[in-house]
């Protein structure tokens, strides 16, 4: 991509791109409502423009205006629903139903576990009340044969608790089993979801960078000026402009680019004249360094980079906090989330990271083995290139249930054993 050297020439090369009698579209918050009329602030400039009302709309409300034909029109409400960019909605809308789905699941573990605590409990009540009775039985038994039919029953009563104690117990068994099934399921949700929030949180970064460049045309319309060109001969790196309207309040001025400009009619062009207050709200957001293109953000000192930050590392994008520490990268070596000085993850090539602290991988990870975990990196998944084969790797790691090895389940028992049980599909 071309480097623009001069603020000047970046406003004629954006100007450029708006078609003839196209418009622009900018996104702006309505400040003050008279009849039919909205008055609106537009992102990016510093005056209040009227509105013709396409859709209803309320003061403080952020909508979107179509500024086509010397009028501005607001075309769409923003604020319910909330921005139409469909990549972004969609994949929020991933990202909500896959959190949704991993929240049920849950709810459904957590139930299940709880519905398996008390059948347990309420099997070992039973187990005491049935010893209970089959003592009270033999008592009465020995002490007299007058009791002798109170016994008969006391016993009956002793067999039929233990019956249904060892019905509770299993089906504590079975819960219990479903419950890990089911926390397993969830983490699977819930990771899904992880993924689908990170994709709709680039698109809305994506969004934000959109709504800003449009706020910076609208802004130069506003404050740039319209003269009679005084050139002789076609410059192929100007924009021109013809004009129609006689400049009255009921027939305004309507500057309308020409794509094909002609040396014929070069005398009735002009050209848009862009004043020192644009050159420096440009140069107040946007800088060239040796290394790339630096965006900064109103009244803060963090910034977006797109480049090589000091030269030795990838070209990429880089978003960089107020202290200068690289909190996220997205480069063709791989994405690091995080500051690499303290937790953060990367996700280069096969291979993912959970790092402690500002560690690089090795370029290479063929044939990986528990050998390569390096200082500061507390567990990994890597894929074998040549059996495509996935492994997690990490120091430590806690079951609380049950541990699944294809169709075999490591599962601790109540009574502190563990038990390797077939599960099969």
């Amino acid at each position: 991509m071309a480097i623009v050297e001069d603020a000047s020439r970046l406003i004629k090369a954006v100007s450029k791109d708006v078609k003839d009698g196209a418009g622009v579209t900018a996104r702006a918050r309505v400040t003050a409502i008279d009849g039919k009329t909205a008055w609106v602030s537009i992102v990016g400039g510093s005056s209040r423009t009227p509105c013709d009302m396409a859709v209803s709309c309320a003061i403080g409300d952020q909508v979107i205006v179509l500024i086509s034909g010397g009028k501005a029109t607001i075309t769409s409400n923003i604020s319910s629903p909330s921005t139409d960019d469909s990549k972004a909605n969609a994949a929020y809308q991933q990202s909500d139903e896959a959190m949704e789905a991993a929240l049920q699941v849950y709810n459904i573990s957590v139930a299940a576990q709880d519905a398996a605590s008390r059948a347990v409990t309420d099997a070992a009540t039973a187990n005491t009340a049935a010893t209970a009775a089959a003592a009270a039985a033999a008592a009465a038994q020995t002490s007299a044969d007058t009791a002798q039919s109170s016994a008969n029953q006391a016993l009956s009563d002793a067999a039929t608790a233990s019956a249904s104690a060892a019905s509770a117990l299993s089906a504590a068994t079975s819960a219990s089993e479903s419950a890990a099934t089911a926390l397993t399921q969830a983490q699977n949700a819930l990771s899904s979801a992880t993924e689908a929030n990170i994709y709709a949180m680039g698109a809305h970064m994506g969004l934000s960078e959109v709504e800003r460049v449009v706020g910076t045309l609208n802004w130069i319309s506003e404050h740039g000026e319209y003269v009679a060109t005084s050139d002789q001969a076609i410059d192929p790196t100007k924009v021109y402009y013809t004009r129609t309207g006689s400049g009255t309040e009921g027939s305004p001025y309507v500057y309308t680019q020409v794509t094909d400009p002609t040396v014929e009619s070069i005398g009735s062009y002009y050209e848009l004249v862009i004043d020192d207050s644009v050159q420096n709200y440009i140069a107040s957001h946007l800088s060239q360094t040796d290394y790339g293109l630096d965006l900064m953000v109103d009244g803060s000192d963090a910034r977006v980079h797109i480049g090589s930050v000091d030269g030795s590392n990838a070209v990429g994008t880089y978003i960089i906090d107020s202290a200068g520490v690289v909190v996220a990268k997205l480069a063709s070596d791989g994405v690091v989330i995080g500051a690499v000085t303290g937790i953060h993850t990367e996700m280069k090539g096969g291979r993912l990271s959970f790092m402690a602290k500002g560690y690089h991988l090795p370029d290479s990870i063929s044939g990986v083995t528990s050998d390569d975990v390096l200082p500061g990196e507390v567990a990994y998944i890597a894929v074998n290139e040549s059996t495509n084969e996935s492994m997690l790797h990490m120091t430590r790691a806690k079951v609380m249930k049950g541990l699944m090895f294809g169709k075999w389940q490591w599962k601790a028992r109540d009574n502190g054993n563990m038990a390797l049980m077939w599960v099969g599909e």
